[in-house]
């Protein structure tokens, strides 16, 4: 599969392919470069570079999103190196926190000064894709419209079939 050249293109590949989004609603947030950044200034470029370089490893060796799927979990997500910077992404793109690399991550490889719990904006909050997988608005930061409490909340079915 195609795995851009630039460092922060890879980046928004590589979340693309973690949470189900594509890359045009990943870049729509807005926060891609700040995302890409906080992971640079937790755990250093040389291993963000090895990070994003396995990760092409993975895009490389993929056919097709389900391969994709397969070879991120087996080569990163179960990485004990890269499989806690995947687990941060997802926390970042989703709820819009970072939360510490665990203690052994940290014994391993060291620990970043900026290695601590946070949320980087509140635009994150915002951008979080928990609310648009959930189908609904972030709570008291942008108004579903007037009148929609008149309406019930939408169903969304999923109509994928079950992976195995």
């Amino acid at each position: 599969m195609y795995y851009p050249s630039d460092p922060e293109d890879q980046f928004i590949a590589l979340s693309a392919a973690l949470t189900a989004y594509s890359t045009t609603e990943i870049t729509a947030t807005g926060q891609a470069a700040e995302y890409w950044n906080i992971v640079l200034g937790v755990v250093g470029s040389a291993i963000a570079g090895d990070f994003l370089s396995v990760c092409g490893v993975a895009f490389a060796k993929s056919e097709d999103i389900d391969a994709l799927e397969k070879n991120l979990d087996r080569l990163v997500m179960k990485d004990p190196c890269y499989g806690p910077i995947g687990q941060r992404i997802l926390g970042l793109w989703y709820v819009s926190t970072w939360n510490p690399m665990p203690a052994a991550w940290c014994d391993a490889y060291g620990i970043g000064e900026n290695d601590v719990m946070f949320i980087p904006s509140p635009a994150a909050y915002k951008a979080g894709l928990v609310w648009p997988t959930f189908g609904s608005q972030p709570p008291a930061a942008k108004a579903p419209g007037y009148g929609s409490w008149e309406y019930p909340p939408i169903n969304i079915v999923n109509t994928d079939p079950p992976k195995s």
